[in-house]
């Protein structure tokens, strides 16, 4: 842990070395090729929630939760495509720097400025995830006190994207990605072949049903977010909202 904590520092090291002005430090523009920037994304993408927050759904709702696993990436890269190209394109040939300053210049008002500013302060409660999922992993794997988990989770963060900014969010990113990638395929073999238990998948399945014949069901009843078709039409939905907003947040600069 110190290890990976001194790299993500390092990284900022690095990423404060590229920076050339104020518009690189907000948003890096063009410095960064399609390999490094997709594992960055994919690293935005698949954040705590997904390392974190699925498992605990699947672990009280059963198989049910896979539908948030499979409907996510289709319906956030379904978002991506129809918004990227549009601010993307735009962003560079105003030279905006934030979703705000973009639609302020895109609809030529100071007043839509001010109110997406404001909303943008929502993302504060995406970020407070992010922030526990780093407690519950510093609390678990290093018996850390939750204030200590929190803040060492904190202060790394800060350091590193105010070293750098953007060059050391996209650089710090792409390096996770591509641990998650890794992570990811393991985590899925060891479920295929049933890892710690006999019978690989098959017995993992008997397992489930032995515990709730809902927990291998295709939807389940006990819970408003599977246990109906319309609540997994508004999954995919949500997570198509969801492209549009990391859209928002990575593609005006890069």
């Amino acid at each position: 842990m110190v290890v990976y904590i001194g790299g993500m520092l390092t990284i900022g090291v690095i990423g404060q070395r590229r920076v050339k002005h104020a518009d690189d430090f907000a948003t890096a523009r063009g410095s960064y090729g399609p390999i490094p920037l997709a594992f960055a994304f994919a690293a935005t993408t698949a954040s705590g929630a997904t390392f974190l927050g699925n498992p605990g759904l699947s672990y009280q709702y059963g198989l049910a939760a896979q539908w948030g696993n499979f409907l996510y990436p289709v319906g956030v890269y379904f978002g991506v495509l129809i918004t990227m190209r549009l601010i993307a394109t735009s962003g560079n040939r105003l030279g905006n720097r934030s979703i705000p300053e973009f639609l302020g210049d895109r609809y030529q008002s100071d007043g839509i400025r001010v109110m997406v500013a404001i909303f943008s302060l929502m993302l504060f409660f995406y970020l407070a995830g992010q922030l526990v999922s780093g407690l519950v992993m510093f609390e678990t794997m290093l018996g850390l006190t939750p204030f200590w988990a929190l803040t060492i989770t904190t202060v790394v963060l800060l350091v590193y994207v105010t070293l750098g900014g953007a060059h050391a969010d996209i650089l710090t990113d792409a390096v996770q990605g591509v641990m998650m990638l890794i992570i990811a395929v393991v985590v899925i073999l060891l479920f295929i072949f049933g890892a710690g238990l006999g019978g690989g998948l098959s017995g993992v399945l008997d397992g489930l049903k032995e515990q709730d014949a809902n927990m291998v069901a295709p939807l389940n009843p006990a819970t408003a977010l599977y246990h109906s078709p319309w609540s997994i039409i508004c999954i995919f939905f949500a997570t198509y909202r969801s492209g549009s907003f990391l859209t928002s947040e990575t593609s005006s600069g890069r």
